[in-house]
């Protein structure tokens, strides 16, 4: 998922590379370090932490997706996808049980969702 993140951040740099302050810091005599410090990082950072939110959301439906099909990690290793699974047989004796591990995921993702509009 590392080209979403190229893609982005190549193209927000394009900009701001060609934008007056920059050229302007280049002008007094500022280093490449300085001008990635003052101007680049500032604008980049949110959309770094933005998309980071959403790809690691990603990431853990994949992998929670992957533990329901028993596709993912093996049964010793603790998996919220693989929990639903060994719980689903016992959801019409006990459906509290069997919607721990599914409220567990819906909040991390959630919660990441969240966080990530937060961040300007």
């Amino acid at each position: 998922m590392w080209v979403e993140f190229f893609r982005v951040i190549r193209a927000v740099s394009q900009t701001l590379a060609s934008s007056a302050e920059i050229e302007s810091s280049r002008l007094m005599g500022m280093g490449l370090f300085y001008s990635f410090k003052r101007h680049l990082l500032p604008r980049l950072l949110p959309l770094i932490v933005t998309l980071s939110a959403f790809s690691l959301g990603n990431a853990i439906l994949a992998l929670a997706t992957l533990g329901f099909v028993n596709v993912g990690l093996r049964p010793p290793t603790a998996e919220l996808g693989l929990m639903m699974t060994e719980l689903f047989p016992y959801y019409y004796e006990a459906p509290w049980i069997f919607m721990q591990p599914v409220i567990a995921v819906f909040l991390m993702v959630l919660s990441l969702q969240l966080l990530s509009g937060r961040v300007k």
